[in-house]
């Protein structure tokens, strides 16, 4: 059965086009490498709105963007990310000044998630908002000590605190990184990692399982971005993206979470969606 779909080519102009097997993109497209799985096939696709193949950072340039988390490995991919893509980026978290030297219309602003003064004057005048929010410390230490320096239930609080602001200012799109394994994805996990979630995880789980309700209750047009492992490996790579919560790979670069999160930012495509994002085998 022949497939047929529409396709903007860099001209800018719409064109109906029949689908072959192989999906050629631009290379503006592929260098995001965003891959999908749809009833059991893997095909390419980018979550990017069409309006942004060509000539992306004119069409971005007005798009204000505050990251909440920007430090953090996800974070501060995304950030870099969205500068590339020509967005007036505002950098937040505790010590966001370390960004400056980041190239690209960047703000920074130094403040803390879980205090709802300074969520509310980083939210204020932003189009979107991307929330990256997490623990960074051992985890063995935090189950078994507690934490040092970040609030246990941040991911909650720090999410609450950005919604009650965009709601007060007006602002309607919200991407949040959580994790892989709850909500739409509980269950699909393997043994082990079920284990590590209820054993050394099981109060930060806690923490994201009430962040997910807070977003998906907030009347925002939202996404969940749901990574499996994290590693920070900086070489080129391409999430496997999907709506059904399969996956590939059982780990992920940051980076390639971060190209996610900005690419849901540009685009319409997974508002009110909860997005499992794995890597793609070699």
């Amino acid at each position: 059965m022949q497939r047929f779909s529409d396709r903007v080519d860099r001209a800018g102009t719409r064109r109906r086009v029949h689908e072959p097997s192989i999906v050629r993109l631009p290379a503006s497209v592929q260098r995001l490498g965003l891959l999908d799985m749809k009833c059991g096939r893997m095909t390419i696709e980018t979550p990017v709105a069409t309006r942004y193949v060509g000539n992306m950072n004119e069409n971005n340039k007005n798009l204000r963007v505050l990251v909440v988390g920007a430090t953090g490995g996800s974070g501060r991919a995304a950030v870099e990310h969205l500068l590339a893509q020509g967005c007036r980026v505002t950098a937040f978290s505790r010590s966001a000044s370390r960004l400056a030297d980041l190239s690209g219309d960047l703000r920074v602003i130094d403040g803390d998630a879980s205090n709802p003064a300074d969520v509310d004057r980083a939210v204020q005048g932003q189009d979107a908002v991307v929330v990256t929010l997490g623990i960074t410390e051992n985890p063995i230490r935090v189950r078994l000590l507690g934490t040092a320096r970040t609030p246990i239930d941040i991911r909650s609080k720090g999410t609450f605190n950005v919604i009650d602001a965009m709601k007060r200012h007006g602002v309607r799109k919200l991407v949040v990184q959580t994790t892989y394994g709850i909500g739409e994805t509980e269950g699909r996990l393997g043994i082990g990692d079920q284990l590590f979630f209820s054993v050394l995880l099981k109060p930060q789980i806690d923490d994201t399982k009430v962040q997910e309700q807070f977003v998906r209750n907030s009347g925002l047009d939202w996404t969940l971005a749901q990574p499996v492992h994290l590693t920070d490996d900086d070489a080129p790579s391409q999430p496997f993206i999907s709506l059904q919560g399969d996956t590939g790979v059982m780990k992920v670069s940051r980076r390639a979470v971060g190209g996610f999160l900005s690419a849901a930012v540009l685009s319409e495509r997974y508002v009110g969606k909860s997005v499992a994002l794995s890597g793609v085998a070699a």
